[in-house]
C-alpha cells in the first residue's frame, strides 16, 4: 500500500490486515518499484497524490517493468481526475476518496484473486 497521509495509511493497513491480508506500507513512491520487484505482492493499493514521485508516474513504472507488470494495482485517490484514461485502463480498479469501505475491500479482493 502506497499512501502519503499517515492516518489514512494506518487506517487502510489495519482494515486490510483485519480482512486477512498481509500489508506493507510506504508513504511515498520512492523505492516502490524496487520493493514490488522484491516482494512480488499479489495487489498494490496506490494513492496518486504522492510526494517525490506521483502515483500516475508510479503506475506507469510498475506496468512498464516486466517484473511488476502483472501485479494488479487498485488506485485510491482524491485526485482520480489526474489519471489519464490510458493509465486508468492499467489499474485493476480506480476509487475516488472518500470511498465506500465495502467497495474498497471488494476491489482489493477482486484484484487479489485475479
Amino acid at each position: 500500500m502506497i499512501e502519503d497521509h499517515p492516518d489514512t495509511l494506518e487506517f487502510l493497513m489495519e482494515l486490510l490486515a483485519d480482512a486477512g491480508y498481509a500489508v506493507t506500507g510506504l508513504d511515498s513512491g520512492l523505492g516502490a518499484v524496487g520493493l514490488a520487484r522484491q516482494m512480488q505482492p499479489r495487489t498494490i493499493v496506490l494513492d496518486l497524490g504522492l510526494p517525490f514521485r506521483s502515483g500516475v508516474a508510479l503506475l506507469g513504472d510498475l506496468k512498464a517493468d516486466p517484473a511488476t507488470a502483472g501485479i494488479p494495482v487498485v488506485v485510491v485517490s482524491a485526485y482520480t481526475e489526474m489519471l489519464p484514461a490510458a493509465r486508468a485502463k492499467q489499474a485493476a480498479a480506480v476509487l475516488s476518496k472518500p470511498f465506500d469501505l465495502p467497495a474498497f475491500l471488494h476491489a482489493v479482493h477482486t484484484a487479489h484473486v485475479a
